[in-house]
Order: structure tokens, then sequence, then C-alpha cells
């Protein structure tokens, strides 16, 4: 990655020190994180007003710190191609969350995470069928007995 510029700030999700912009206009923190040019904007100018394009941005950032962070995935890989099984179930349920609790559109969750709606939309539908299929299956245990 080249390194466009050095600033010292705190980062606005895992609050570590020394953000740095690379030439496309990602913000890199020592840590595990990067934001967007959009979410950059909406953290670091202060008297600037926060939009609901800004607010989708961070509310989705923020989630994906703690959604992967304990399996060791940070948002580069979230945001990333790779498609193993680990960070492809992170992404689902990340995706899930985004849509169900926070009211995100497919369209938002996949501009801020670069993935097609499609493919948001698939990841949200597996979780909830994964979700419907082990409720249906604890409910099928309840009348059994032995």
């Amino acid at each position: 990655m080249e390194i466009a510029q050095s600033i010292i700030l705190h980062c606005p999700i895992c609050d570590n020190r020394g953000l740095v912009i690379d030439h496309y206009g990602w913000l890199h923190c020592s840590g595990c994180c990067s934001l967007s040019p959009e979410a950059f904007a909406a953290f670091a100018e202060e008297e600037q007003p926060q939009t609901i394009e800004n607010n989708f941005v961070e509310k989705a950032l923020v989630k994906a710190v703690e959604i992967g962070r304990p399996y060791g995935f940070s948002i580069d890989d979230i945001r990333g191609e790779i498609r193993t099984h680990d960070i492809s179930s992170v992404r689902q349920v990340l995706f899930h969350e985004l849509h169900t609790e926070d009211g995100l559109s497919f369209n938002q969750i996949g501009r801020t995470f670069n993935k097609d709606p499609s493919s948001v939309r698939y990841a949200v539908k597996k979780v909830a069928d994964a979700l419907a299929e082990a409720l249906k299956g604890s409910d099928g245990l309840k009348g059994k007995s032995h």
C-alpha cells in the first residue's frame, strides 16, 4: 500500500493513533481498521452535519469491527474478495444484522462493503433461513420424550 500522507488522529473505531491516508483516500489505522473517504469525513470534521449517508456508513463500520474482531477479521477482510467459509459466515451475519436490526438497505450495505446488493440479499436470506431452521429444529425437540 502506497502511503500518500500521515496524520495524527485517533481511529474513530478502535481508538488507535497514527492514521494514514493511502493514495485512494482510504484511511488506515495502526490497528485493523480502514475507513472510506466518506466515513472519514463524518468522523474528522466535527462541524460537518451528519448526513444519512455518513450515519449508515459509520454504523456499518462500527458493527463490522464488533462482529469481525472476535474472529480475527478486519474491515479490510470483510470488504475484501476472500471467500473462505469463515469470512463468508462473518460477512453474512454482519449483513443480516445491518439489514434486520439497523434497517440498512441492501444497496447501502453493498456500497459500504464493496458487494453487489444481490449478494447482500443472498447473505441476509441465508442467515434468516438458518435461524428459522434452528428455531424449527428446537421446537421439534420439545414435544419428544425418550
